[in-house]
């Protein structure tokens, strides 16, 4: 007889990591990029996209661990991934909200 463990799963906590970076990254590469505060560099929209992705991914990770975690082998690792995919959600989100007030601030000066 074998034993099986349960973990969380992998996929959308992958997917959550990568939105929430690549959000965080086009922050300082759309204001180097910017040249002057009347523009709206086309990394702002994207990266208000992916912190909606980051957000969106958070959500799928919830729901498939929540799942995940009704099995009676459910092992929670010792990373804490619920605590990482809410620092990760957390992150994406704010930078996401940076993105979103460059924008904004765009179209108030327009």
């Amino acid at each position: 007889m074998t034993s099986r463990t349960v973990g969380p799963p992998i996929t959308p906590l992958v997917v959550l990591t990568i939105a929430t970076i690549a959000t965080v990254v086009a922050i300082p590469i759309a204001l180097h990029r910017s040249t002057s505060p009347a523009d709206l560099e086309i990394l702002n929209p994207v990266g208000w996209l992916l912190g909606v992705g980051a957000v969106l991914a958070f959500i799928w990770f919830r729901k498939q661990d929540d799942a995940a975690s009704a099995d009676r082998h459910y092992v929670i690792p010792r990373w804490n991934p619920r605590a990482v995919a809410s620092v990760l959600a957390l992150a994406g989100w704010l930078a996401s909200v940076c993105h979103a007030y460059v924008i904004a601030d765009f179209w108030a000066r327009r």
